[in-house]
């Protein structure tokens, strides 16, 4: 399995870090930050551990938890779409499945007006993680 050339950071609750979903990501080059149950909950930890803790999450691309916009087995079908709305997000760019008998994959740019510019670009990502 090749690696993507853009990667994201993902963090990840219990129990979706057990998704293989999830860990098909990790070996595809993303960077998946998984945290364990804490026991008491978030208040139980001091303010250093909970500033870390943010700070990791805001650097995050994505955030998935169950918790988190209700994500649960019938929204798996969407972890494809917020890879491609983070990656968008990150590096302006996202890609579109190729149609028969197109050699380049075409990939859609954002510009700062919000209009999107279509380039033939080769690039790494797998529509189908």
């Amino acid at each position: 399995m090749g690696k993507v050339a853009k990667p994201l950071t993902i963090v990840v609750f219990p129990p979706l870090d057990e998704w293989p979903e999830i860990q098909k990501l990790q070996k595809q080059g993303h960077t998946i930050l998984s945290f364990k149950p804490i026991p008491g909950g978030f208040r139980t930890l001091g303010a250093d551990c909970v500033e870390d803790a943010i700070s990791l999450m805001v650097e995050a691309d994505i955030i998935l938890g169950p918790r988190c916009w209700y994500l649960t087995e019938l929204h798996r079908k969407h972890l494809t779409q917020a890879i491609k709305q983070a990656r968008l997000r990150k590096y302006g760019t996202i890609t579109k499945k190729r149609k028969k008998g197109d050699k380049d994959e075409k990939v859609q740019q954002q510009t700062s007006g919000g209009e999107e510019n279509v380039d033939n670009t080769d690039s790494s990502f797998d529509p189908g993680c």
